[in-house]
């Protein structure tokens, strides 16, 4: 199976999707960044999440949407 990173996803986590029979099996993972003393810091996982979205002629397209702030976007 191969999962194909989403490029517009959280800061503090990622969402993947992999192509299967009748659609796509979408991950999502989260972390929190823990500072230490010092520059010390690490990332704990802090849930992941998995769902099916049907999309039999697997349609679903990575097209870039203009970020929210972008005048192009509109007011909707």
């Amino acid at each position: 199976m191969h999962w194909e990173k989403l490029k517009h996803t959280p800061h503090y986590g990622n969402v993947y999707r992999a192509q299967v029979p009748g659609g796509w099996l979408v991950l999502a993972d989260t972390w929190a960044r823990h500072e230490e003393p010092g520059d010390g810091r690490h990332y704990d996982s802090t849930g992941v999440g998995i769902t099916f979205y049907p999309d039999p002629n697997h349609e679903w397209t990575l097209a870039e949407d203009p970020p929210a702030d972008d005048p192009s976007a509109g007011n909707q």
